[in-house]
């Protein structure tokens, strides 16, 4: 009787030191529902009424322009309003005879004035034709190359000196200009000594720019980028290369003042 009295009062003491067992608390959280979502209507994401089956702000059907095609044709190909077909590339309107591209008056800039941006008036082949039918003279004096310039890539501009790229720079740009190294009229047969640094001259009725030679290299027969416009004025003179038809020896100049 005394051995379990002794064991009920252990249980009681037991029962009174146990830590009560529970399920753990575990807290979630998660973002408010948004008041709306993103507007998928055309009207709110592209600020334009959709007009099935015609043209919309984000439907414009741009041409594709082959790769080595003159900027030119880049230009009128998008419809640019302020390249008249004929019309060089960065030239409208009317400055004074210093340069080429647009020039600018910053000097009242800090007191507020307007700067007033001119232009070179166009040329046109008739501008710079010579008596004698050529346009300009293309010279690297130290490969002892001097040609005369006619309008058009072809073979009878080719037969007489070097044939301008037609939609290329006249004066202004870049001035495009083929030749002929070998053969009867291998006007550009010294085209090949010529050296990144080298002085080109081109001189027309218009003037003399002065270029320096910064790229002398081998390019695809049908790679034309070289002839786009690159913002400043420069002078391209490209030539077959012997027994590669595939490819053509180009020089790129970049006028120096």
């Amino acid at each position: 009787m005394k051995k379990l009295a002794t064991l009920c009062m252990a249980l009681a003491v037991l029962s009174g030191v146990a830590v009560p067992a529970s399920a753990a608390d575990y807290s979630f959280k998660t973002d408010p529902e948004p008041e709306y979502y993103d507007s998928t209507n055309y009207e709110d994401r592209y600020d334009a009424a959709y007009n099935y089956g015609e043209h919309n702000q984000i439907d414009y059907d741009i041409p594709e322009i082959k790769y080595g095609l003159s900027q030119e044709f880049l230009e009128q190909s998008l419809n640019n309003p302020y390249l008249p077909s004929g019309l060089q590339y960065g030239q409208h309107g009317n400055t004074p005879s210093g340069g080429g591209y647009p020039e600018s008056d910053f000097s009242d800039v800090s007191h507020g004035s307007n700067i007033e941006i001119t232009y070179r008036p166009e040329l046109t082949i008739a501008d710079l034709t010579r008596p004698d039918g050529s346009i300009g003279t293309v010279s690297i004096s130290r490969v002892g190359l001097k040609v005369k310039v006619y309008e058009g890539a072809t073979d009878s501009s080719m037969s007489k000196g070097a044939g301008h790229y037609e939609g290329s720079g006249l004066y202004f740009g870049n001035v495009a200009l083929f030749g002929h190294n070998r053969g009867n009229h291998p006007y550009f047969g010294k085209l090949k000594n010529v050296k990144v640094g080298d002085t080109v001259k081109y001189e027309t009725n218009q003037g003399t720019k002065t270029y320096e030679v910064t790229f002398v290299g081998k390019i695809s027969s049908t790679d034309y980028s070289y002839t786009n416009e690159m913002g400043d004025n420069r002078i391209t003179l490209i030539t077959c290369v012997a027994n590669q038809p595939s490819l053509r020896l180009c020089v790129q100049a970049v006028e120096i003042h």
